[in-house]
C-alpha cells in the first residue's frame, strides 16, 4: 500500500517544529550556563571539541545504519531519546568533569539527528509540490516560539529550563515519528546494491564540485564557530538581558519562515549552487554592521539578515549534497559533510575560538567570520557545478 505522503508532510512539519524547537530552548543559553558554572572560554571551546570528536567518528556509522535499516524510524527515535535524556543530565552537573562525561554521552546521539531527519523529510516531499523548505520552515517556527519562551522562563526559574525543554521536545518528536508512514527512498528500492563507505567517499572525492563544497564549508564553519559559540555572552557584555537574547533568536527564526519556503523555489529556478553562494554573501554583509559598529543593535540587524541567509544556506546545502551523493546514499553523504566534516572543523576551531575569546574578546570573532564567509563564497564560485539540477531530479535520481 502506498504511503499517504500528504499526511506525512504535515506530521513532518510538526516533527521539525519539535526537533528544531528543542534547540531553540537550549542553544541560545548554553554558553550562559557554562559561564554560570564558572568555565572559561577555553574550557567551553574544549567541550565543543570533545563533543564533536565523538560525533565525527560515529556519524558515518549512524549514516550507514540509517541507509540500511529496514525500520529507519527506529534509528531516529534512538538518537532523539538518547540526546534528550543526556542533555537533561548536562543541566544537572556542577563540575567540569561531570559536564564532560555527559557531553560525550550526548554526542553519541545528537549530531546524527539532523541527517536522519532530513532523509525522512525528503521522502515526505515525493510526489508533492512542496519541498524540503516547506517542512524546515516549521522548524524555524518551533525555534522562534521555544527561544522566546525559554528566555522568559530562564529569568523565572533559572538555567535548568533550557535542558528540560530540550528533553521534552526531543522525546515528543521521537513519539511523533512513530506515526509517519513514508520511508526514505533508499528503503523503498527493492533491489538495492550494497555500497561501502569507502565507495561513497571515493565517489565524492572524484567530484570537483563536492570537493569544492567540502573546502568552502570547512572554511565557513571554521571561521564562524567562535561567533556562534560566544554570541550570547557578547550580547550580555553589551548590555542585553536573557529575555532579549531569546527574543533576538526568535526574531531571526521568525524571519526564516517565508525564506525557507522561497528557498525551495529559488533552488529549482537558479540551482542549489547559486543559492548557496548568495546565502554566504548575504551572511557576510550582515556581519559588516557588527565589525563597523559593534553594539546590541548591530547584532540584532545581523540576526535579522541571518534569518534570510540561514534559510537559503540550509535548503541549498541539503540539495547540493543530495545532488552529488551516490544513488541511495543520501544519509551517508549528509552525515559525512554535516557531521563528520563539521565535527572535524569544530574539533579544531572550538578550542582556538575559546582561547581567542579569552585573549581578545568576541569582537574579533565576527571579523574572522566575515573573512571566512567571503573566502567560502569565492571557492564555491570557482568550483560549483555549472548545470542546474532541479529538486525533482534530486528525488528521482
Amino acid at each position: 500500500m502506498k504511503p499517504d505522503t500528504s499526511s506525512d508532510l504535515w506530521k513532518f512539519r510538526l516533527y521539525f517544529a519539535l526537533y528544531i524547537g528543542s534547540g531553540g530552548f537550549l542553544f541560545p543559553f548554553l554558553a550562559l550556563y557554562y559561564q554560570q558554572v564558572g568555565l572559561t572560554g577555553a574550557q567551553m571551546g574544549l567541550l565543543g571539541s570533545i563533543g564533536w570528536t565523538v560525533s565525527m567518528f560515529l556519524a558515518p556509522l549512524w549514516g550507514r545504519w540509517g541507509d540500511t535499516a529496514q525500520n529507519p524510524k527506529f534509528v531516529l527515535q534512538v538518537a532523539l531519546i538518547g540526546a534528550g535524556i543526556t542533555y537533561f543530565f548536562i543541566g544537572l552537573q556542577a563540575t567540569y568533569f561531570g559536564i564532560v562525561v555527559f557531553i560525550v554521552l550526548s554526542s553519541i546521539f545528537d549530531n546524527s539527528i539532523g541527517s536522519l531527519s532530513t532523509a525522512h523529510a525528503l521522502s515526505a516531499t515525493q510526489n508533492e509540490k512542496a519541498g524540503f523548505g516547506s517542512i524546515r520552515l516549521f522548524g524555524s517556527l518551533g525555534w522562534a516560539v521555544a527561544a522566546s519562551l525559554a528566555g522568559w522562563l530562564v529569568e523565572q526559574a533559572g538555567l535548568i529550563v533550557p535542558f528540560a525543554g530540550y528533553a521534552v521536545c526531543a522525546i515528543l518528536a521521537a513519539l511523533l515519528i512513530h506515526f509517519v508512514s513514508a520511508k526514505p527512498r533508499h528503503v523503498e528500492t527493492e533491489h538495492k546494491e550494497k555500497v561501502s563507505l569507502k565507495q561513497v567517499t571515493s565517489s565524492l572525492a572524484r567530484d570537483k564540485s563536492m570537493i569544492g563544497l567540502a573546502v568552502a564549508m570547512f572554511i565557513v564553519w571554521l571561521s564562524n564557530t567562535g561567533r556562534v559559540q560566544f554570541e550570547s555572552i557578547y550580547l550580555v557584555q553589551l548590555g542585553a538581558s536573557e529575555s532579549l537574547i531569546g527574543l533576538t533568536s526568535s526574531m531571526s527564526a521568525a524571519i526564516e519562515l517565508p525564506f525557507m519556503f522561497w528557498a525551495d523555489r529559488w533552488v529549482k529556478r537558479f540551482s542549489s549552487g547559486v543559492v548557496l553562494r548568495a546565502a554566504l554573501m548575504l551572511q557576510a554583509l550582515g556581519m559588516v554592521s557588527i565589525v563597523i559598529f559593534p553594539s546590541v543593535a548591530s547584532i540584532v540587524i545581523f540576526r535579522a539578515m541571518q534569518g534570510c541567509s540561514f534559510s537559503l544556506l540550509t535548503v541549498a546545502l541539503v540539495s547540493y549534497i543530495v545532488e552529488g551523493a551516490p544513488h541511495g546514499q543520501d544519509v551517508t553523504a549528509l552525515s559525512l559533510y554535516d557531521v563528520t566534516l563539521h565535527g572535524f572543523v569544530i574539533l579544531v576551531a572550538a578550542p582556538l575560538s575559546g582561547i581567542l575569546f579569552d585573549r581578545v574578546g568576541a569582537y574579533w570573532l565576527y571579523a574572522i567570520a566575515l573573512a571566512g564567509n567571503l573566502l567560502g563564497w569565492l571557492i564555491l564560485s570557482i568550483t560549483a557545478r555549472p548545470t542546474q539540477v532541479t529538486r525533482e531530479a534530486v528525488l528521482s535520481s
